[in-house]
């Protein structure tokens, strides 16, 4: 996948969720699982490389050709969009940088918290 149809398939999962939860292959980000939901705000492609920024001043790096891959798991009742093949990934937030040469990420949007929100806008 170019560069550029990577970086459409990650701004396109954010426009159509706003906010998702990230899993990184050493475990949820932030801690527990579902304790950081964070909006992407800015999304550049170069040749081979990615970067990602969020609104909570996280950093990501994509280094090499990634796979973006948008999944619907019925079951559990959620969205998701997974990342991998890349050939690094850095993270940079809160002044700690943490790197990552294979396994993959996830953003994960569950149904539950849509429904929480829908809850909040009603009259």
């Amino acid at each position: 996948m170019s560069s550029t149809d990577f970086g459409q398939a990650v701004s396109e999962f954010f426009a159509r969720f706003d906010r998702a939860i990230l899993e990184l292959p050493s475990g949820a980000f932030g801690g527990r699982p579902g304790d950081v939901a964070m909006r992407l705000t800015e999304c550049t492609s170069g040749p081979r490389i990615v970067e990602l920024r969020f609104d909570i001043g996280l950093r990501m790096r994509i280094e090499g050709e990634p796979r973006a891959l948008v999944k619907k798991e019925e079951f559990v009742d959620i969205d998701l969009l997974e990342i991998d093949a890349f050939d690094r990934l850095l993270l940079e937030w809160a002044g700690r940088d943490e790197e990552f040469s294979d396994g993959a990420v996830r953003f994960i949007v569950a149904s539950i918290e849509r429904r929480k929100a829908a809850l909040r806008e009603m009259p």
